[in-house]
């Protein structure tokens, strides 16, 4: 019987993993993801996981995908090359669940799914807009409106941001009392604007406040 050795399996799977062996990658990423055998090394773990999953590793996908899961920023951006490049079923599956719990990378992943025609992800999106969490409203709003990584639709940002200042988020109701104003997205109305910017002050929102203060109007 062989005696366990972290440290000469760590050898072994290095050499391997050196030769483009997908599994001594995978094998390797594990042991410098738990520190088994060599210095913990999140960044190399990684990097190491990620050459076994682009070889067809399945298991190195989730195991990236666990790290993700867990908050791991770094992880999140390797498994959005596999998501967004890819369109990997793994890789999505974990974007449409971070999302859920209103994870703002993760959000701005389907939405970029969604532009490229991922089937199926307009259903996801339809239903982050029903979600009771409001913050998730007035997050995608945010991605539409300043579209950094997406194109920029006001009238889509319009209809989240409303959907979360109905439910009371304070910014959101002050984004729509902008928008409003400034006819961004909307019919430009004076009117509607103050309303919102009235509901956003009463929320201690201090932007709305100061565009009432401006205007010499209470709240």
């Amino acid at each position: 019987m062989v005696k366990q050795d972290y440290h000469e399996a760590v050898k072994w799977y290095r050499k391997a993993a050196l030769q483009d062996n997908p599994n001594a990658q995978f094998n390797l990423g594990l042991l410098c993801s738990s520190g088994k055998g060599t210095n913990k090394n999140l960044h190399e773990a990684l990097e190491w996981l990620y050459s076994s999953a682009i070889q067809g590793n399945i298991q190195a996908l989730n195991a990236i995908a666990s790290l993700a899961m867990g908050g791991n920023a770094e992880a999140l951006n390797v498994l959005g090359i596999f998501a967004k490049d890819y369109h990997h079923v793994s890789a999505v599956s974990a974007f449409k669940e971070l999302a859920q719990h209103n994870n703002k990378y993760a959000l701005e992943v389907i939405c970029i799914l969604e532009e490229q025609q991922y089937p199926g992800i307009d259903l996801i999106l339809r239903s982050l807009s029903k979600n009771e969490n409001a913050e998730i409203q007035y997050n995608l709003g945010d991605l539409y409106f300043n579209g950094k990584n997406i194109r920029t639709n006001n009238k889509r940002a319009f209809s989240y941001y409303r959907k979360a200042a109905e439910k009371g988020h304070s910014d959101a109701q002050y984004m729509i009392g902008y928008m409003y104003n400034e006819g961004v997205g909307i019919e430009k109305d004076k009117w509607h604007a103050v309303e919102w910017w009235r509901k956003a002050a009463t929320h201690g929102n201090t932007k709305a406040q100061e565009e009432l203060v401006k205007r010499n109007l209470s709240y």
